[in-house]
């Protein structure tokens, strides 16, 4: 991460946001201009995403898609398809709602996989009592070490609330993923 982020926290969140899940592409996101409702940022997010859905670039969103898939136990690449991770870094859902990417799981009847949209937030900072998104992922201010041991155990845990959420318990909204910070 560059030094000139490193006593900047909003400008290094956003860093880390960007790290963890990529940025939306394309003009026209209307994220400060005026209020657009989820269902209109959404659509806008589907269309400029910076690589597929289905095989996200950036190492923390592959991975979560990854362990989202083993834990539904989905082995088809019919199967495979039913999940899809969205970024919406930079975008009016992003601004607007909070929303810092969205995964959309069709149902797997065949598996018991219920279908459903969670969203994710992810920051650098605890902000108890400002949960916004189905899952919020707090990530160090430095962001994560794929290479780090931990890197696999937080995957884990983001993938374990996000089908708890898509199962209808919301018993854990929050992972921290604070690790030696």
């Amino acid at each position: 991460m560059s030094e000139g982020y490193r006593n900047i926290p909003m400008q290094r969140g956003r860093l880390v946001e960007r790290d963890a899940l990529g940025e939306v592409q394309g003009e026209g996101a209307g994220k400060r201009e005026k209020w657009v409702n989820f269902e209109k940022a959404f659509s806008w997010v589907k269309v400029h995403q910076p690589c597929s859905p289905m095989n996200p670039v950036k190492p923390f969103a592959r991975e979560l898609r990854i362990a989202i898939l083993d834990r539904l136990k989905l082995e088809t690449h019919a199967e495979f398809n039913k999940v899809r991770l969205y970024t919406s870094i930079g975008s009016a859902l992003d601004f607007w709602h909070h929303t810092d990417a969205v995964i959309e799981i069709d149902a797997v009847e065949a598996k018991g996989v219920p279908g459903g949209r969670i969203t994710i937030g992810v920051t650098t900072r605890d902000k108890e009592g400002e949960q916004v998104a189905d899952v919020e992922v707090w990530l160090p201010r430095d962001g994560l070490d794929e290479m780090d041991k931990t890197f696999d155990n937080g995957i884990q845990e983001v993938a374990k609330a996000v089908i708890a959420r898509l199962r209808g318990d919301s018993s854990q909204r929050i992972v921290d993923l604070h690790i030696g910070d």
